[in-house]
């Protein structure tokens, strides 16, 4: 399977094994096509955590790190690309890939694994995640288009692209591309 992601004006593609609306901000301030949820963020937070760099990567936002910490709560975009840049001054990008290939096998992530093993095969799967309908496009200010969906072929390509006049943020699309490449592995694929 082929799986894409889109980032500043160009596409990559990875190949891995074959095979909404906006939530509520808890922040009334917060602008609804610029809100981020950490829902799907939080073992990033998790590994902060553990290398002892929250505080670091946390300093100065406005939000307090309880607001960030909650998963159900929302922030803007702006402090969760400072967030992402910040990681960097700690990680390598392959690094950060690394993290999030192996994320979908956290504790945090146990309700995603059982969903996903339950009620999808794995292509549809990552269209409930990463589709132009899916949990992504719910937590972030992103749009997504499946390119190509050729299950003859095993091949699925999407393309994210985030809402127009956002910064960029090459770590957070180090992310999503590290979780669309380690899903399948977590479903036994």
């Amino acid at each position: 399977m082929l799986v894409s992601h889109y980032y500043a004006g160009s596409t990559t593609q990875t190949q891995v094994p074959p095979l909404s609306e906006k939530a509520p901000s808890t922040d009334a301030n917060l602008d609804a096509n610029n809100q981020v949820s950490f829902q799907m963020l939080n073992v990033l937070l998790a590994v902060f955590g553990e290398h002892n760099m929250t505080d670091q990567v946390l300093a100065d936002l406005p939000y307090s790190r309880a607001h960030i910490e909650e998963p159900s709560n929302f922030i803007d975009w702006n402090c969760l690309a400072t967030i992402m840049d910040r990681s960097l001054e700690h990680f390598s990008e392959d690094e950060i890939l690394d993290i999030a290939v192996s994320s979908f096998r956290h504790p945090l992530y146990v309700i995603y694994r059982a969903i996903g093993r339950l009620r999808f095969t794995l292509p549809q799967f990552l269209i409930y995640l990463l589709g132009p309908e899916g949990r992504a496009t719910s937590f972030y200010p992103m749009k997504s288009e499946t390119l190509n969906y050729d299950q003859t072929r095993g091949s699925l390509v999407f393309r994210l692209t985030l809402r127009s006049g956002l910064r960029t943020c090459k770590p957070f699309f180090k992310i999503l591309e590290g979780q669309a490449i380690g899903i399948p592995e977590t479903m036994g694929y």
